[in-house]
């Protein structure tokens, strides 16, 4: 029996491209910025921060993620501090579908496919300005 390096074992818990890939979309919030973050914080512990959907995606207000001490976009709460919420220049439903996209090419599940240039255009490589709120 072959067995790989260790860091390249499947673990789910601790690797977020071998965890599932879990998202929220909506047509709006309809909530405080400050709100929906408590609310969405609230709800997420009541599992394992690894199990927290990746994304929240409004397609009139914007996306929301977690981010680390690093300041660094995480596709969990394993690790946040905080949460971001931004509009990407792209557009919301498009960011979506470039993430869907990073889950299939980062995972171990698929082959990589050059799916950006189809999906979020020439704002793949774009800059967010994020607006950072305290997750309690």
């Amino acid at each position: 029996m072959m067995q790989g390096a260790p860091q390249e074992m499947f673990d789910p818990d601790n690797k977020t491209s071998d965890s599932p890939y879990g998202f929220i979309l909506c047509k709006s919030f309809a909530l405080k910025p400050e709100t929906l973050v408590k609310n969405y914080w609230t709800a997420c512990l009541k599992g394992e921060p690894q199990h927290s959907p990746s994304v929240l995606v409004s397609l009139a207000d914007g996306v929301v993620m977690f981010v680390n001490a690093q300041g660094q976009l995480l596709r969990n709460a394993q690790g946040a501090v905080l949460a971001a919420m931004f509009r990407h220049p792209g557009g919301e439903f498009q960011y979506l579908l470039s993430e869907l996209i990073h889950a299939c090419q980062n995972g171990r599940t698929s082959d990589v496919l050059p799916h950006y240039r189809y999906v979020i255009g020439a704002h793949a490589n774009s800059s967010v300005q994020c607006q950072y709120y305290p997750l309690s």
